[in-house]
């Protein structure tokens, strides 16, 4: 066995460079901002659901690349169980912010230019929420359709991973000394319980549809520190800068994937940081994939600029 403090893990800065984790985080944020000003103008025109369709497709097929590079690393030159978990991480967090505009997109209908952007009243009530989960999927629409591909991929790679956690990678002899970050708390890869849990969690993603439902359960969890919160926000807003935030739903979903996505960026970077006396030198090193990452954020950016003008302006 390796000793802690031997850097045992070979270097990977095109998967926990500091590059690619920015440009994840900064991806699903800014997209859950872009969602948020689309629907704080009282409408949403098919014009921009057509524009945050795009935006999420370029989400979830940048998280595709993402997880391909994981597979392709483990068949040939091999890859680390810290790696494998970073990148299950950040497939946690391009999951979570696609999930929102799915959850917006089966709910809300599109209106006309001019029209006001109205709850979904207009769908029969005896079409339950996860009836109408149910045919959207089934509607073949491309961000949900990539999210539930992408959530089952995402899933087989942690059965992969935590089945095999172990002699997993090309350096299984790390793995005793190596630890991961839950919710704040310090725990060993080797720990039979988090190995178990993790396992039974991939297995009940992996199969498509019900990960949806999964997915969901973990945000009416969140609701209960989520609600609280944004009612304050709300006071504040129309208390200070008499501002009115509209559609208290789309609002409820929003917070609830920054929240969890918070959590998620938190965990991960605490994982990194407790295990880099652990990984060589090289992992700081910028390289091709992680300019590329940056790059790609550019787009996301100056659009979601453009639309805070546009709504400070209205």
């Amino acid at each position: 066995m390796y000793r802690a403090e031997q850097a045992c893990i070979d270097p990977n800065p095109d998967i926990a460079g500091i590059g690619i984790r920015v440009s994840v985080y900064a991806q699903s944020f800014l997209c859950l901002i872009q969602l948020f000003l689309s629907v704080t103008d009282a409408k949403i025109t098919d014009n921009e659901r057509r524009q945050l369709n795009k935006i999420y497709a370029s989400l979830l097929l940048t998280a595709f690349a993402l997880l391909i590079s994981a597979f392709i690393q483990i068949c040939s030159i091999g890859l680390s169980v810290y790696h494998a978990l970073i990148i299950l991480n950040l497939s946690w967090i391009n999951d979570f912010g696609a999930l929102v505009w799915s959850l917006v997109d089966c709910t809300y209908q599109p209106v006309d230019e001019g029209q006001e952007y109205d709850p979904v009243h207009a769908i029969p009530q005896t079409r339950s929420f996860g009836r109408r989960i149910i045919t959207y999927v089934g509607s073949h629409k491309l961000p949900t359709t990539l999210l539930v591909i992408h959530v089952s991929t995402m899933a087989s790679l942690g059965i992969w991973v935590w089945s095999k956690v172990a002699v997993f990678g090309n350096k299984p002899e790390c793995t005793p000394d190596t630890v991961t970050s839950v919710f704040g708390y310090s725990i060993p890869l080797t720990n039979r319980r988090l190995r178990a849990v993790s396992i039974a969690i991939y297995s009940m993603v992996a199969i498509p549809g019900i990960n949806l439902f999964i997915l969901l359960l973990l945000f009416f969890c969140s609701l209960v520190v989520v609600v609280p919160l944004l009612r304050i926000v709300r006071w504040l807003c129309g208390k200070f800068i008499h501002i009115d935030i509209v559609y208290f739903d789309v609002q409820l979903a929003a917070g609830s994937a920054v929240l969890l996505n918070t959590i998620w960026v938190i965990d991960t970077e605490l994982t990194i940081s407790r295990n880099a006396i652990r990984v060589g030198s090289g992992e700081s090193q910028w390289t091709f994939g992680q300019t590329l990452a940056m790059l790609m954020m550019t787009l996301p950016f100056v659009e979601t600029l453009r639309q805070a003008q546009e709504w400070w302006r209205n």
